[in-house]
């Protein structure tokens, strides 16, 4: 079954902007217990990096993430493909 690239690359960017909302919000509204959980998450001490986000930064964060994850995943889609189309030609042969 072959991907469409586009459709799961729009679709993976899709879902990094909404992590990246969530994320941005939580860190807003909850700084000290979002730096927490992210040190725990990434085992370094990230409390005194914590600064209160801002519209620039979440708009700026927020494209680079989908434009990221879309570049990444429509990579990925592409050489699966590929890939997937290499077996067939060698499996009618």
């Amino acid at each position: 079954m072959r991907l469409d690239t586009r459709a799961f690359a729009l679709a993976a960017g899709i879902v990094a902007a909404v992590l990246w909302t969530i994320c941005t919000f939580l860190l807003a509204v909850m700084p000290q217990a979002s730096m927490a959980a992210f040190s725990s998450m990434t085992h370094i001490e990230l409390g005194e990096l914590a600064r209160k986000p801002t519209w620039a930064t979440f708009l700026i964060g927020l494209g680079c993430w989908f434009i990221l994850t879309f570049l990444i995943y429509w990579s990925i889609a592409g050489i699966y493909n590929r890939l997937l189309g290499e077996t067939d030609s060698r499996l009618r042969k």
